[in-house]
């Protein structure tokens, strides 16, 4: 069976700080920034890949960033299903880092996954989850 993968396409004010947040606090990698000057990327950790834009006007009228916590309904932007990973060191990570938690591990006995909340600069919602069978 072919692994599929999905990339998220976040709309970003400033895609150098946001590139080097994503990498310095969550630890993805990127190969280089795109445009002239700069106006998107895409960050990869595992097989996480998270293409982030440039939208100018973002500047401008920042309410033009729309992460899905913004609706009426509140929803992530992304989830990562870590798979065999530690949920528990995952968040020590961010938080060593000083990544804004928004909700601890908790596990969400409906549909039986451990679960936690980060949230960007920018106000996108990352949740990252695991399987309650193998936590």
């Amino acid at each position: 069976m072919d692994k599929w993968h999905a990339s998220p396409y976040f709309l970003v004010p400033d895609i150098v700080s946001i590139s080097e947040w994503y990498r310095d606090k969550l630890d993805f990698k990127y190969e280089k920034l795109w445009g002239e000057p700069p106006s998107f990327v895409m960050v990869v950790r595992n097989n996480v890949r998270i293409m982030l834009a440039e939208v100018s006007l973002a500047k401008k009228y920042p309410d033009m960033i729309h992460p899905n916590r913004k609706s009426d309904h509140h929803a992530w932007d992304i989830y990562i299903d870590i798979g065999e990973g530690s949920l528990e060191d995952l968040q020590k990570e961010f938080e060593g880092k000083g990544v804004r938690i928004t909700s601890s591990i908790s596990l969400k006995e409906y549909y039986g996954m451990w679960e936690f909340e980060i949230e960007d600069p920018n106000g996108y919602v990352l949740c990252f989850a695991k399987d309650a069978t193998k936590k």
